[in-house]
């Protein structure tokens, strides 16, 4: 099927609604993707490859984030009355993470207030725009209270300054003490207006794949047991050029773990159609390391001439 020129051009223009692209990274619902490939929700795929690039690193990493509110002035006491004047306050990242939203307080406002926010990178608004939102704020005339802006999704990075701009201040509420010490309002030193960043920020590593080693911080099988971390591994034995069917093998593990874990090991002949059949037995076995007996079954007080393999993972 052949498109006209007008179905072309919806095409496209859906295309750029749904893709955002920001320099060399790509967003999939994301306004400002924050690495190469950023997606807002979850991802299907028929089959996934994931390869480990060559400057190291793991090639899958999951981590747990958590919300937190990073930077504020909540003790701002006097309102802003002008209508249609812009303003902007800055301020320092105490985090690294994502800034999800930013809230400020406002009081005395009759009415909603229309407003366009914009994030711009470094003191005042003359840095990059990393964001800009419409944001519609209800009438608040009851107390002083902090609304949530629209979601932003920015990068941020700790102990920069980014500046937060409004279109108009009409209500905004700010303290002329000058409470916020890591900031500036565009009155100046002495003027900081109320507000609070929301972070999303890593809190700890929860998986990890490096090479030939899995790291689970904590993971539950069915309803009941918890394991609060794997190893694994596949160690070469060698052949066993002498009639002695057993060879002890030691593997040291990359980590330490708290305790003695449990262990489990099967050999693999080196090549398909070979019969030879082991067993494995362990000697002795301590948090950093374990010894391995490896038996050969099938002839005994026989050696072999292959190389097998122990494919072997340890947990706690």
């Amino acid at each position: 099927m052949i498109l006209g020129p007008k179905y072309f051009c919806c095409y496209f223009v859906l295309f750029l609604c749904v893709v955002k692209i920001n320099g060399q990274n790509v967003g999939i619902g994301k306004s400002n993707p924050s690495t190469t490939f950023d997606v807002n929700g979850g991802i299907k795929a028929d089959s996934l490859v994931i390869e480990q690039g060559s400057q190291g690193g793991a090639a899958i990493k999951v981590l747990s984030f958590v919300d937190i509110e990073d930077q504020s002035l909540k003790t701002a006491n006097s309102v802003a009355t002008a209508v249609s004047t812009p303003a902007w306050q800055s301020f320092t990242s105490g985090s690294t993470g994502i800034l999800k939203n930013v809230s400020c307080f406002f009081l005395n406002l009759i009415t909603s207030s229309q407003k366009i926010l914009t994030i711009y990178e470094g003191e005042g608004i003359n840095g990059n725009v990393l964001a800009q939102v419409s944001w519609t704020v209800p009438a608040v005339n009851t107390s002083q209270l902090p609304i949530k802006s629209p979601a932003l999704d920015i990068p941020l990075t700790q102990g920069q300054k980014y500046t937060i701009h409004l279109s108009n201040f009409s209500g905004w509420v700010f303290s002329p003490n000058s409470a916020y010490p890591e900031g500036l309002s565009f009155f100046g030193e002495a003027v900081d207006f109320g507000f609070i960043t929301h972070m999303l920020v890593s809190s700890s590593e929860i998986f990890r794949v490096d090479k030939d080693a899995v790291k689970v911080s904590n993971l539950k099988i069915g309803n009941g047991i918890t394991l609060n971390k794997i190893l694994d591994g596949i160690q070469s034995v060698g052949n066993q050029p002498i009639a002695i069917s057993t060879k002890l093998i030691t593997i040291d593990f990359q980590t330490a773990f708290n305790s003695i874990p449990k262990f489990q090991a099967i050999v693999q002949n080196e090549l398909p159609g070979t019969n030879n059949d082991y067993t494995v037995t362990i000697k002795s076995l301590t948090n950093s390391q374990v010894t391995l007996s490896v038996r050969r079954l099938d002839q005994p007080n026989s050696g072999w001439s292959e190389n097998p393999k122990l494919i072997w993972m340890a947990y706690e």
